[in-house]
C-alpha cells in the first residue's frame, strides 16, 4: 500500500531527516504538460458547448455583428454563402468567439467565464491549454526565417516583436517575406506555437491596407477609453477577417480582353479539309498570313502585329485558333472566301476563360499542381529556360511599366520616392513570395533578387 508522506514528516527511510530533505530529493521531476490532440480536442469540445448556452445568445449576436462587418447583410445571399463556406473564415470567427470576444473587459470573455465555473471539472493539462488559449489572439505576422521541420521565426506586423515559433508542419509551406494571421500560444516550457486556424494568401500592398484601419480603430478606441489598450488585440481578428472575405475572397475576377477591347475567348472553329493544295494556296495568297516552321499559318494584322488567328492543318481537318468570337469570325470569313470550296465547315467550339479562373480560384492548389503535373508535356530542361526567357523579358520590361499600384508611377520612378519605397518593397517581397513557394512545390520559379539592386532597394525597408 503507498503511503502518503508530508514534506515535513520523518522520512519513511529510517534516517531520521524530514522526508524533504531526504528522498524527496531523489523523487523524479513531474513529467511536463503536454497539450496534445486530445487534450485539446476534449478541452475544445467542452468549452464550445458551453459557449453554446443560451445565456450567450446575445454575445453571440453581437460578437457576430463586429466579426462580420456591418457590410456584411449588404452582401447577396451567393456572396454571403461565399464566407459560410470557406472553412478558414468560419473557424477564425468560432475561435475568436470563444477566446477573445468580449464587451465587458478580459475576465468576461467566454473562455474565462467557463474557466471560473468548470475549470475545477477538467483535467489539469486541459485547464492548462485553455487558461493558454484564453491569451492568445489572431494577428497578422510576417515570416522572417524557416528552419525545416523546426519552426519559423514570425514578426509581428502591428508592433515589430518578433517570435520563435516551434512548428513543424508550418515549415513546409511558409516562405520568408509571406504575409499570414496566426493566433501563438505560449505554453509551460515558454515556446511559442501555432493553434487554431489562420489566414493566408496576403499580399504586402492588403498587409499595409489591415494596418491603417487597425490604426484607424485604434484611435477611435483610445478617444473611447484610454485605459484600453492592453484589451485592443481584441480587434485584431474582426479587421483581418473582413479585408480577407472582401480583398480576397469576393475580390472580383479581372476582366480578360483582347487588345482591342472584345471580351477573350479561347475559340476553336474545325473544317474538314476537302483540297489541302487549294487550301494552303489560298492561304497563302494573303499577305497578312504567314507559314509557320510547323505547316500551320498566324494571321497578323495592324501595325502592332497583332495575332488575329491560327490556322493548323494535318492533311484532313483544319482547325482555327483565335482568342475571340470576332476574330474567329473574321478567320472563318477569310477561309471561306479565300478557299470555301477546299473545306466543308463542321463546328465551332468555345471556351471562356473567366469561367475557367473562377473554377480555378475555387479548386485546391494541391489538385491545381496535380492537373499541371498530368497536362505538362515539356521536359523539365526546356520547361526551365521557357519560363526563365520569358520571365526575364517580362521583368526588363516590368522596370519602366507605369504600374497603378504605384500610382502609375514605373517601379524605377517609386524606388526614387521616399513615399513609395516601403510600397514597391512589398510588391517585390510577394514577387519573392510566390517564386519561393512554386520552387517548394517543385516547380520552376524565375528568380527575381537581381531586381533589388536593380532599384536600389534592400529587403528590410
Amino acid at each position: 500500500m503507498h503511503l502518503k508522506v508530508g514534506r515535513n514528516e520523518l522520512c519513511p527511510c529510517g534516517s531520521g531527516r524530514k522526508y524533504k530533505r531526504c528522498c524527496l530529493r531523489n523523487q523524479p521531476p513531474p513529467e511536463p504538460l503536454a497539450f496534445d490532440e486530445q487534450v485539446r480536442s476534449r478541452a475544445w469540445d467542452a468549452v464550445f458547448a458551453f459557449a453554446n448556452r443560451d445565456e450567450f445568445v446575445l454575445l453571440r449576436g453581437a460578437a457576430k455583428m463586429l466579426y462580420f462587418g456591418e457590410d456584411f447583410d449588404q452582401l447577396s445571399p451567393s456572396e454571403q454563402q461565399v464566407a459560410f463556406n470557406n472553412e478558414a473564415w468560419v473557424a477564425n470567427f468560432m475561435y475568436w468567439l470563444v477566446f477573445e470576444a468580449t464587451f465587458e473587459g478580459s475576465s468576461r470573455t467566454i473562455v474565462n467565464r467557463f474557466l471560473a465555473r468548470k475549470g475545477s471539472t477538467l483535467r489539469l493539462n486541459e485547464r492548462r491549454y485553455l487558461e493558454a488559449m484564453a491569451k492568445s489572439n489572431l494577428r497578422l505576422y510576417e515570416v522572417e526565417s524557416v528552419a525545416l521541420d523546426v519552426g519559423v521565426r514570425l514578426r509581428d506586423c502591428w508592433n515589430d516583436e518578433r517570435f520563435d515559433v516551434r512548428e513543424r508542419l508550418f515549415t513546409h509551406d511558409a516562405v520568408p517575406k509571406m504575409v499570414i494571421a496566426l493566433r501563438l500560444r505560449l505554453d509551460p516550457d515558454g515556446s511559442h506555437v501555432i493553434d487554431g486556424p489562420g489566414f493566408a494568401g496576403f499580399t504586402h500592398q492588403l498587409k499595409e491596407d489591415i494596418l491603417e484601419d487597425l490604426r484607424d480603430e485604434y484611435e477611435l478606441v483610445m478617444k473611447a477609453d484610454q485605459n484600453a489598450d492592453g484589451r485592443f488585440s481584441f480587434y485584431f481578428a474582426p479587421v483581418i477577417a473582413q479585408h480577407y472575405l472582401h480583398d480576397l475572397l469576393l475580390r472580383p475576377l479581372p476582366r480578360l480582353t483582347t487588345t482591342s477591347g472584345d471580351p477573350m475567348m479561347f475559340c476553336r472553329v474545325v473544317y474538314d479539309v476537302l483540297d489541302e493544295t487549294a487550301l494552303r494556296s489560298g492561304l497563302e495568297s494573303v499577305k497578312q498570313i504567314g507559314r509557320n516552321g510547323d505547316g500551320s499559318y498566324t494571321w497578323v494584322r495592324g501595325k502592332g502585329k497583332i495575332i488575329h488567328a491560327i490556322f493548323r492543318l494535318d492533311g484532313t481537318e483544319l482547325v482555327i485558333e483565335a482568342t475571340s468570337e470576332r476574330r474567329a469570325g473574321a478567320a472563318r470569313a477569310l477561309v471561306e472566301r479565300q478557299a470555301g470550296k477546299a473545306v466543308r465547315y463542321r463546328t465551332t467550339e468555345t471556351e471562356d476563360p473567366q469561367r475557367m479562373l473562377a473554377e480555378l480560384r475555387n479548386t485546391p492548389e494541391s489538385e491545381r499542381d496535380a492537373e499541371v503535373d498530368r497536362t505538362s508535356k515539356l521536359p523539365p530542361e526546356v520547361e526551365a529556360k521557357l519560363v526563365n526567357d520569358a520571365q526575364e523579358k517580362y521583368y526588363r520590361k516590368w522596370l519602366d511599366m507605369p504600374l497603378p499600384v504605384l500610382g502609375n508611377f514605373t517601379p524605377r520612378q517609386a524606388a526614387a520616392m521616399p513615399r513609395l519605397r516601403p510600397t514597391i518593397v512589398g510588391v517585390l517581397k510577394d514577387f519573392a513570395v510566390m517564386a519561393a513557394r512554386e520552387r517548394g512545390r517543385g516547380k520552376v520559379a524565375y528568380d527575381i533578387s537581381w531586381l533589388w539592386s536593380e532599384l536600389g532597394l534592400d529587403p528590410a525597408e
